[in-house]
């Protein structure tokens, strides 16, 4: 497994395939706020592999996995990468900022608990970041 900050996360995510993103949240933080088009992770439950297991087999051939907390602090993208390369998943990579680190770069959130980071108000916040997603163009 690799860790990898805020530029590598957008770029895997632009890249193609897109990377599939991982929240590493229980379900009141994912419910609160979470990256746009992630998905909540759960490792302790058969369940939770299962969903990763349909993920995956809707994926085009190559998707990277990328698992991200709330911050650099959060243990919980570490040991939910482990068991994902154990279970016998491809490359698994950490986004390590976490939710902390896609706040400061100033892109939008989504769930219940989002704030409007931008001071612009949701709908330009949302404008600006086009789906909620940053692009990045070379």
């Amino acid at each position: 497994m690799k860790t990898i900050g805020t530029f590598e996360t957008v770029q895997r995510f632009n890249a193609s395939p897109p990377a599939l993103l991982l929240a590493a949240l229980d379900v009141d933080e994912y419910a609160g706020e979470h990256i746009p088009d992630s998905h909540r992770l759960d490792c302790d439950h058969a369940d939770g592999i299962g969903l990763i297991r349909t993920l995956l087999s809707r994926a085009p051939t190559g998707t990277q996995l990328i698992v991200y907390g709330r911050d650099a602090d959060d243990d919980r993208p570490a040991r939910a990468a482990y068991r994902l390369e154990g279970e016998g998943f491809g490359p698994t990579h950490i986004y390590s900022d976490g939710l902390a680190g896609w706040r400061q770069m100033g892109y939008a959130l989504s769930g219940s608990g989002r704030e409007d980071h931008l001071g612009l108000g949701f709908e330009a916040n949302e404008a600006l970041n086009h789906g909620d997603w940053p692009r990045h163009t070379t």
